[in-house]
């Protein structure tokens, strides 16, 4: 609700209010009922709306999780497979020198 609808609201309760006063006490009672159940109303529509916005925010986290371990997963992946070909270059390579060393002493 905006400012100007609360102040409006909280002005026709004023209002009841004294309507009431001068009535009596019976009816003011009434109107606390009233006013009572409004607030729960709106405090369960409030709750409703807190718990829909919460969903929906806990699936938007479960989202960028899920994209940052799949990202983190995937690094991971690319990491390993950098390692096994460095691996695989140096063997060639240490393979390649044995190669020269031995045919450089047989010249």
């Amino acid at each position: 609700m905006s400012t100007d609808a609360l102040q409006q609201e909280v002005e026709e309760k004023e209002i009841i209010v004294e309507e009431a006063e001068e009535q009596g006490q019976e009816t003011e009672v009434k109107v606390s009922e009233e006013t009572s159940e409004q607030p729960e109303q709106e405090q369960d529509k409030q709750e409703a709306s807190n718990e829909g916005e919460l969903q929906e925010y806990s699936k938007n986290v479960q989202q960028r999780i899920s994209k940052l371990t799949k990202k983190y997963r995937d690094e991971e992946a690319q990491r390993l497979a950098a390692v096994e070909f460095a691996e695989a270059v140096k063997k060639q390579n240490d393979e390649l020198k044995q190669r020269l060393s031995s045919l450089d002493q047989s010249y």
